[in-house]
């Protein structure tokens, strides 16, 4: 008896390992908006702009642009220079703090940049002005990351300014 309660310990203690090394994910994730004025001064003290991501939790196309291009980015470092990246949830009713320090619900925060399907991702500077066109959905994962990579540059050249390093070292090119 003594024997089988052991096994059954033990059993039940690998389960649980099993289950809680699952449960986390060690790959970085995009951090969820909760502040846009925080989120905006952090990117206006590096001269970058802010990438939202209005995603949905049943929303298969966000996972699959948060796995296959977002997080890549940030595990790359490649973008850390160049943008700040955050999430904006739809699900529910939740509110968030907006550029003007106002508490909104965040799907008036959508209304605001036109945001009808999701994923949608939207370049904006420091104030919420928005910096490029939107991406909204996913077409095709072959030209997706292009799309990224474009809307991206093309804010921050909005934010930085032809005069700015990033456009310099271009021109030398």
């Amino acid at each position: 008896m003594v024997l089988r309660t052991l096994v059954l310990g033990l059993v039940a203690g690998l389960f649980y390992m099993a289950w809680a090394g699952a449960a986390s994910d060690p790959r970085p994730a995009l951090v969820h908006a909760h502040d846009l004025v925080a989120d905006a001064r952090s990117a206006a003290a590096d001269d970058k702009p802010l990438l939202l991501m209005f995603s949905s939790e049943p929303c298969p196309y966000c996972r699959i642009v948060e796995d296959e291009f977002l997080r890549p980015m940030l595990i790359s470092g490649e973008y850390d220079d160049k943008v700040v990246m955050r999430k904006v949830k739809l699900d529910g009713y939740s509110r968030i703090r907006d550029f003007e320090g106002r508490e909104v619900r965040v799907d008036e925060l959508a209304k605001n940049y036109g945001v009808r399907i999701t994923p949608t991702v939207v370049m904006v500077d420091a104030k919420g002005r928005q910096l490029a066109p939107s991406l909204e959905g996913i077409a095709t994962r072959d030209y997706y990351g292009g799309d990224l990579d474009r809307v991206i540059d093309q804010a921050l050249v909005e934010v930085r300014g032809e005069g700015s390093t990033l456009s310099k070292a271009r021109a030398a090119q």
